[in-house]
């Protein structure tokens, strides 16, 4: 019989958040008995999820005095004014950008305000003994209390990189970045030294940070139930749908207008082409953006039920964009919908910067359709319609894949494997 360490996770946000993030961390820990774990976290939209799952979960923002009144004070303002902007003009577009550069810049100053001298620790953890602190780090707050609690129950801190905020913000043309990158930099030195492995995001990620660090770092991603997902058979309707699923942040919505300018093209050539959208962000799309004749936009659908969006597919597709802002941050990344991509037997089709390392990751292992320009977009979206034979080769090699490396069973194993190493249990 198993034995499971005692795992505390510690994030700014829950792991029952519904982003990507919360989605990745639910998979991988979901197999892990509820009585071993127990969240700290920051996020005031969590709680009733957490309470819904049976894991001991507690907000602790009120440790970070400076940040809990801004978050107070931020709260009443909300319940009298409610933001309602959308990117619809040139000038509207300019100014949600610089609210949104001064929201992060306060939001940065926060981030590094003191941690409570004292914390009675017994308050949130109620009884529960950690063996091991589990993070996604990328904030100073959450390291700072990383760090006393490792130092207070003598336990290692394994971190978990989903994005490369080690050597890059998000944005860093905003004032002041310089500074918040060494204050985040410097926290991580110290979460390294109470660390003997941790886990990135790919294996890129995790050789290079490695290499760098000479500690142990293992590749460890979204895990997928392949058989929610699988889909044997094929959309045989009369039209051949493109599905994009998810955000429209990081201005994906331009790289998906390019992915429907050449299914235009493709429609004027005779061939009977869609693309759907499912997005929980259609108020950044400028108006009139899309073309209604080939495009539809539909409101994002709950995470459980993405899987019978996939089966309506032909083709499944995910877009980046070329920003020279954010073209660090997310270097490394791959988003948490990939594996569930390739688990459901639909050929799926990366439209990119050639610098991606999801890109080369992708194109390595001949598991996906990829482009980077928008003529050979235009050429890639006509191959997989009419080479029959490549578009099945490449869609079978994805699923074995996904089974391979993603397969929920198997990612829980590497992690469990590790944290047991980690804490030699």
């Amino acid at each position: 019989m198993k034995k499971y360490p005692n795992i505390l996770i510690l994030n700014n946000q829950s792991i029952y958040n519904c982003n990507a993030t919360g989605i990745t961390l639910r998979n991988i820990l979901s197999g892990w008995p509820a009585e071993n774990l127990c969240e700290l976290h920051m996020d005031r939209k969590a709680g009733e999820n957490d309470k819904r799952n049976n894991i001991h979960s507690e907000y602790i923002l009120d440790v970070v005095p400076v940040y809990y009144l801004i978050r107070k004070i931020h709260n009443l303002l909300n319940k009298t004014k409610k933001n309602h902007s959308t990117v619809n003009d040139v000038q509207g577009a300019k100014n949600v950008t610089s609210q949104g550069n001064m929201r992060e810049v306060i939001n940065r100053l926060i981030d590094v305000s003191p941690v409570c001298g004292t914390i009675h620790w017994e308050k949130y953890l109620k009884g529960f003994n950690p063996d091991v602190i589990y993070t996604c780090g990328a904030s100073v707050s959450v390291m700072k209390i990383a760090l006393k609690l490792s130092r207070k129950y003598n336990i290692p801190i394994v971190l978990h990189f989903m994005d490369d905020w080690a050597h890059y913000l998000q944005n860093e043309s905003i004032i002041g970045s310089k500074w918040y990158k060494g204050c985040l930099q410097k926290y991580l030195k110290k979460c390294y030294v109470k660390s003997v492995s941790n886990f990135a995001i790919s294996p890129y990620m995790a050789e290079d940070y490695e290499k760098e660090t000479g500690i142990s770092h293992i590749a460890l991603m979204n895990a997928v139930d392949f058989e929610k997902f699988y889909n044997l058979s094929q959309n045989s309707g009369d039209s051949i749908i493109f599905t994009y699923t998810g955000g429209l942040h990081l201005e994906r919505w331009k790289a998906l207008k390019d992915v429907e300018t050449a299914l235009t093209k493709l429609k004027q050539n005779g061939y009977n082409v869609k693309l759907k959208i499912y997005t929980g962000s259609q108020e950044m799309i400028p108006e009139d953006y899309f073309d209604n004749l080939i495009t539809e936009v539909h409101e994002q659908v709950p995470h459980s039920e993405v899987n019978k969006i996939l089966k309506e597919a032909n083709v499944l597709v995910h877009v980046e964009v070329q920003n020279p802002i954010l073209m660090g941050f997310f270097k490394y990344s791959i988003s948490t919908k990939i594996p569930e991509y390739m688990a459901a037997n639909r050929p799926m089709l990366l439209y990119a910067p050639q610098n991606m390392k999801l890109l080369e990751y992708l194109c390595e292992n001949e598991i996906a359709f990829t482009a980077y320009e928008k003529k050979q977009l235009y050429d890639t979206i006509e191959e997989i319609i009419t080479d029959s034979g490549k578009t099945t080769r490449v869609r079978e090699k994805a699923v074995q894949f996904v089974q391979d490396n993603y397969e929920v069973k198997y990612v829980r194993e590497v992690f469990y494997e590790t944290i047991c190493k980690v804490t030699q249990m």
